[in-house]
């Protein structure tokens, strides 16, 4: 699924960024590739973390994802008019 092309958006392609030649600003949510899964993920702290929605349990979970290979920012949303 790797294909080193990235998300198609619009006219242009948000390319994967590896994590070894750079890492997102801290608190952004960006998309992650850990040679397996995407997943939507926060970037704080110095690491890929998810927050469990505290609706669906007794309280806040993090939790950390160590093996993240690489990153893309979202797009940015539409416009409304």
């Amino acid at each position: 699924m790797d294909s080193g092309i990235g998300q198609e958006i619009g006219y242009f392609i948000l390319p994967w960024i590896k994590v070894a030649d750079r890492l997102p600003e801290n608190d952004q949510i960006i998309d992650t590739w850990n040679g397996k899964t995407n997943r939507r993920s926060n970037f704080m702290l110095g690491k890929f973390i998810r927050h469990v929605d505290p609706f669906l349990t007794d309280r806040i979970l993090i939790v950390s994802y160590p093996d993240i290979t690489h990153w893309m920012p979202l797009p940015e949303p539409p416009e409304t008019k």
